[in-house]
């Protein structure tokens, strides 16, 4: 006898309506930030953060591209592609044996968390990006653009390049020019060896996980089935035994209002 409504937004769009009161649970694939907890604050909000799983942000070319050495891109390049004042505009700009073709970019839009934590890990700066880019919130539409651009470079989550198959070439990445290649998997992930790994969490009400026993009873049936739908989705999961530590965190209520260190210092 519960209604469940459930909206489809990136991660800022949903704390700009969690930060209100309006929502119980805003899914997120970056840590909140400092405004929206100022904003939380001021409406007397208060929150808890619950990891769920792990993922890698791709980088991912036409399947057709041979234009990237070893198929491997450094950070230093993908920021001189993505910085406003961007200097890597042609593919002949990455390798002087490349025609001078433009480098047509594909990626989150600024609502996302996604697009946050791209825009902070590569340019240094969350937000700060070209606009000279083609943005979807939908990951599904950033694969067939890509897939159907023999000129194109994206970002986009390592479960969505994985289902893509043949579709798409998935490159490695190293942290620096000449650096270690690192290639995108589950493993590479969970170690944090991937230069582009992130967490993805729950923000979760703390006064409606309090008062709400249909709230509080989803989000243990949340954890105690998580292992397994992470997977399914093909989220990279967190160690078992995280998920049954969490479950006994919340039934045991041994966390706090606006905690982010609990949940995470139990993996």
């Amino acid at each position: 006898n519960v209604q469940v409504t459930v909206g489809v937004s990136g991660t800022g769009g949903g704390f700009e309506r969690f930060n209100v009161g309006e929502l119980d649970i805003n899914d997120a694939s970056r840590p909140i930030d400092d405004e929206e907890k100022n904003t939380a604050a001021t409406n007397n909000v208060r929150w808890m953060e619950i990891p769920i799983g792990l993922e890698g942000l791709t980088i991912v070319v036409h399947p057709d591209n041979n234009m990237i050495p070893n198929d491997c891109i450094s950070l230093e390049e993908l920021s001189e592609m993505w910085l406003p004042n961007r200097t890597m505009i042609s593919w002949s700009d990455l390798n002087s044996t490349n025609p001078d073709q433009e480098i047509r970019l594909y990626g989150a839009g600024p609502d996302s968390g996604t697009f946050d934590f791209f825009t902070e890990r590569v340019n240094g700066e969350s937000g700060l990006s070209t606009t000279e880019y083609i943005p979807s919130e939908d990951d599904n539409v950033l694969v067939q653009g890509v897939a159907n651009d023999a000129l194109a470079l994206g970002y986009i989550p390592l479960a969505y390049s994985q289902a893509a198959g043949d579709r798409l070439k998935i490159l490695s990445v190293s942290e620096t020019r000449g650096g270690e290649c690192i290639s995108p998997n589950a493993d590479t992930v969970t170690a944090g060896q991937y230069p582009l790994s992130r967490p993805l969490f729950l923000y979760v009400n703390y006064d409606n996980y309090q008062s709400k026993p249909e709230l509080s009873t989803f989000v243990e049936f949340y954890l105690s089935n998580a292992m397994g739908a992470v997977q399914q989705v093909q989220i990279v999961a967190l160690p078992e035994q995280y998920y049954t530590d969490a479950v006994a965190t919340l039934r045991a209520g041994n966390f706090t209002e606006n905690d982010q260190t609990t949940f995470n210092n139990l993996y």
